[in-house]
């Protein structure tokens, strides 16, 4: 028997620069489907699953791609994040 594992993340920073602010919901939005997408796909990185908290992950700085979309941008910022974990 698989027992499916429960994620559950909350977003209480996410700091914009040079974007407006209408982008920020929706990058927000991307971000939280592709990190979505990420653990279901690729599984529970193992700092996860060792600890099953995290209280404060600093992923680092993030460089848009000049004239990228806001889902664009949420979802590359998802993937940088994963890649935190994963570390």
């Amino acid at each position: 028997m698989v027992m499916a594992q429960q994620l559950d993340f909350q977003i209480n920073n996410l700091v914009l620069h040079g974007f407006s602010a209408d982008d920020a919901p929706h990058i927000k939005a991307a971000l939280e489907r592709e990190l979505g997408r990420l653990f279901s796909e690729q599984g529970m990185p193992s700092s996860l699953m060792v600890s099953g908290e995290v209280g404060h992950l600093n992923a680092g700085g993030y460089e848009a791609t000049p004239g990228a979309t806001p889902d664009a941008v949420g979802g590359q910022i998802a993937q940088t994040i994963y890649a935190g974990f994963t570390k």
